[in-house]
């Protein structure tokens, strides 16, 4: 659907972001697989695993927003292209970076889309997000593996 110029750049990022996205929400339900068996054996008190459902809480928050607001970004570029397409006559296909110059910066998602972009907010906050929710989930299995040393 995007011109060729406009997809060499944004969609790798896209799918970069994507990916992290899935792997985060991924390895953060499997957790939910060992924590469970351990609650069940007894090596967890219920203030212990009530304390460690929490945490998970949070990290899906995080995961969730970064997935919220780029969905929100995503849909304000394609209708920007669409916009631009219907104002004009032109293809939403044939549209490249030349034409949309105004909103270019905001294809940005985990870096500059390219070397003249000043676009750097939403990739750190992206970048920001992703990586505390990472840390996050190195945290709980962590605590959970903890349970077993003590």
């Amino acid at each position: 659907m995007l011109h060729q110029s406009i997809e060499t750049k944004y969609i790798p990022q896209k799918k970069a972001f994507t990916r992290m996205l899935r792997v985060g929400f991924s390895v953060a339900g499997v957790y939910w697989l060992f924590m469970y068996p351990v609650h069940w054996l007894r090596y967890l008190s219920e203030n212990q695993f009530a304390a460690m459902k929490s945490g998970q809480m949070l990290i899906y928050f995080l995961l969730l927003l970064a997935w919220g607001v780029e969905y929100l970004r995503e849909a304000r570029r394609y209708k920007g292209i669409i916009l631009y397409s219907s104002s004009h006559g032109i293809l939403p296909s044939e549209i490249s970076i030349d034409h949309i110059k105004g909103i270019w910066p905001s294809f940005a998602i985990i870096g500059p889309i390219d070397k003249e972009s000043k676009a750097w907010l939403m990739p750190i906050i992206n970048i920001v997000l992703i990586t505390a929710s990472f840390a996050l989930i190195i945290r709980q299995y962590i605590d959970l593996a903890l349970v077993f040393l003590k």
